[in-house]
């Protein structure tokens, strides 16, 4: 086999192996949220990678059929492939403004190497719908790329259990960040079952969670420095940034933000606990013959107090 009709059947029987192990769970390049929530997708009854197999598996069909030089296959293969690559290119678009997808982004890429070696193979394939294909498929790829990157690569520095059902984002000089803090580590709000996310807002806070990576007690970022762990390494830099980085990706912010994942029953300790605070002698979240005159939660009003990242530490910005 020649060197050029390698190049060209490697894309191919590796995306045809890959959509075939995925179809059946592999998971294969499974590294962000995406990929969980596309194997679910489907389209006539086929799963997403069913028609990534049958694609693959079409275009191959093809590529074998023209060895015997009895057949024209390059109007075939240029509507095939100008089809797939703008119908991958949507996806990808989708892929931007919902969920990244690892293993869909190796599949498109071995995609757009299948064409590419076609092209360079079939001269009757370089034509201009092609070459436009191929450059919407890359605009359209590089922001999905991008946004799968930063979920799969750039995971926040945690402390506490990662896989625990509650985050908190916090800042270290923000005074309701260290009374939620001192809540869940002294209380046990939300069961204690509770990841910390710090944030730096500026240098003095950056300091203080280098303490904090070397003690791993989170209470610390809320004492005052002794003056000596000013210098941060670079590791700790690029903690603080990925942090900075997940925050920025909930679309908040201001801190403490506190987000749970399912919902959280409250068991008979925080009902009792809910009972004392509000004198309240059955437990209801809203009473219709109460005038509360402004949110409440369990019958106690709440008032949003935190520290924005808007702000510049300005002394008549308030920060609660």
């Amino acid at each position: 086999m020649s060197r050029s009709l390698v190049f060209l059947y490697a894309p191919l029987i590796a995306g045809l192996v890959l959509c075939v192990a995925n179809l059946f769970g592999s998971g294969l390049f499974c590294m962000t949220q995406g990929c969980a929530v596309y194997a679910g997708y489907g389209f006539a009854g086929i799963p997403m990678y069913g028609w990534g197999a049958l694609t693959f598996g079409a275009i191959l069909a093809l590529f074998v059929a023209a060895q015997s030089k009895a057949l024209n296959i390059v109007p075939a293969m240029r509507l095939i492939l100008m089809s797939v690559l703008i119908a991958d290119a949507g996806f990808l678009v989708w892929q931007v403004f919902f969920w990244p997808c690892t293993s869909c982004l190796v599949v498109a890429v071995l995609l757009a190497l299948t064409a590419l070696s076609a092209m360079a193979l079939f001269p009757g394939l370089r034509c201009r719908g092609l070459f436009v294909a191929l450059v919407i498929w890359t605009l359209a790829f590089v922001p999905a790329f991008t946004g799968a990157a930063k979920e799969a690569l750039i995971t926040p520095w945690v402390i506490g259990d990662v896989n625990a059902p509650v985050t908190v984002y916090l800042s270290p000089s923000c005074p309701s960040c260290e009374a939620e803090v001192r809540e869940i580590v002294e209380h046990g709000r939300y069961g204690g079952q509770v990841a910390f996310i710090p944030v730096s807002r500026d240098s003095s806070e950056a300091s203080r969670l280098s303490v904090v990576s070397k003690t791993g007690n989170i209470m610390d970022a809320f004492r005052p420095l002794d003056g000596s762990q000013r210098n941060l390494s670079l590791a700790m830099r690029w903690r603080l940034a990925k942090n900075k980085m997940a925050f920025a990706r909930t679309g908040e912010n201001m801190v403490p933000l506190v987000v749970i994942k399912g919902s959280l029953q409250p068991t008979e300790n925080v009902e009792n606990i809910v009972k004392a605070e509000t004198n309240d002698p059955i437990f209801n979240i809203m009473d219709s013959n109460k005038d509360y005159g402004g949110a409440k939660f369990f019958g106690v009003e709440q008032k949003v107090q935190g520290c924005s990242f808007a702000e510049q530490k300005q002394e008549d910005v308030p920060c609660h």
